[in-house]
């Protein structure tokens, strides 16, 4: 893939929505909310995808970062789920059964008091809400709605590996 066109996945995804997020805190009240669509792709590998699964992956970020830069502000970002689009490849399109409405209803839920714990949080369209709810104090302790994909204990010693 050409570079411009790979870093195209880059301006669309990590720069435009740096730069919406930009303006929208200049002018951001307390508690308004801001939620980016991310995508399930981001924890995977897929041949010829790596521009769009590391541009997610910015972006999920970014929106961790507006968390703990802006706590005045609600981010979040939404998996929408499987959709049938045309970025959907052969082999996942039996899978792609989810309604795009799932994220309308989310992005709605998210805008709410109830949704206060998740502030900062990857939320797929998938989850139960009422199950999270149920697991709050768990998800919370364990990071399970956020980027922790180094688990592990760094330092002297290394990690205390469990017997």
């Amino acid at each position: 893939m050409e570079p411009s066109e790979w870093w195209n996945d880059f301006e669309v995804n990590v720069k435009g929505v740096y730069t919406m997020c930009y303006y929208f805190l200049k002018q951001a009240q307390e508690n308004d909310t801001i939620i980016t669509v991310g995508s399930g792709a981001a924890e995977s590998l897929f041949p010829n995808m790596s521009s769009y699964v590391s541009s997610k992956l910015a972006q999920i970020k970014l929106m961790e970062y507006i968390h703990v830069e802006h706590p005045n502000v609600r981010s979040f970002s939404l998996l929408p789920g499987l959709l049938n689009t045309d970025m959907t490849t052969e082999v996942h399109r039996p899978f792609a059964r989810d309604h795009p409405m799932l994220s309308g209803g989310l992005s709605l839920f998210l805008c709410t008091p109830r949704a206060e714990w998740m502030r900062g949080c990857v939320i797929s369209v998938n989850w139960d809400i009422e199950e999270m709810e149920a697991h709050r104090e768990e998800i919370q302790r364990e990071g399970r709605n956020r980027l922790l994909f180094l688990n592990a204990k760094l330092g002297k010693g290394g990690h205390p590996w469990e017997t």
